[in-house]
Order: C-alpha cells, then structure tokens, then sequence
C-alpha cells in the first residue's frame, strides 16, 4: 500500500517532537520524506557536521499498518533515537576510535538521557 501525504506529516511532526525531547538540536537533522527501502524507515548519519538524513518507507504492508494506533509515532521516535546514538555508531562504524572519543561520546548520551529521565 502506499504511504499518504497525512502518513508522513505525522511522521515529520512526531520526528521533530523527538528531536527536541531527545535534545539533538546539535545534529543537521533532514526529514527527506519518501523513498524505497526494505525497512519502515530509514535514518543516515554523517558524523563531519553531524548530519542526519531520514526517510520513510513510500510503501507498507498491512501488516505493519501505518494507520494503526501510534505506529507511525513508535517509527519516528526509533528513527530519531538513532540520531542520538549517531555519534557512537559513527565512531564504531570508523573501526578505530580512540578511549577519548569513546568516553566522550558515552557521557553525551548520558547527560541526554539525564535531562529526558
């Protein structure tokens, strides 16, 4: 089935809820709209000016109902999750990251979940 105009505007507004409740106001955050893919959604993260680009899925199936209760808002805030943890996948993506890098990527997420607790 296809994804509406009206699924992907309560996408973008459940996203930038999230954005803000999670505190990654740091990041270049794109809500890009549609595209194919084999997941629901999709988030990319480019740790040189902390970009994140996401997407949701131009097609569902019924079984993962974008119109049942909350379903697009549980997508949105897993996508923008990953946006917070984006620095440490970054990082662990590289294969090489130094014990400083590790720590400090650690204590952000930290104190964001600090202020979200």
């Amino acid at each position: 089935m296809e994804t509406t105009k009206k699924h992907l505007e309560i996408f973008e507004n459940e996203c930038n809820k999230w954005i803000d409740k999670l505190s990654v106001t740091d990041w270049d955050i794109r809500i890009c709209g549609l595209g194919k893919m084999d997941s629901l959604a999709k988030t990319q993260l480019g740790l040189r000016g902390r970009t994140a680009s996401v997407w949701l899925n131009e097609e569902y199936d019924e079984i993962n109902d974008f119109n049942g209760k909350g379903y697009l808002q549980k997508i949105a805030k897993h996508e923008i999750i990953h946006v917070l943890i984006g620095r440490l996948t970054c990082l662990s993506d590289e294969k090489y990251i130094t014990d400083d890098e590790r720590y400090e990527s650690v204590e952000e997420l930290v104190v964001r979940l600090e202020k979200l607790l």
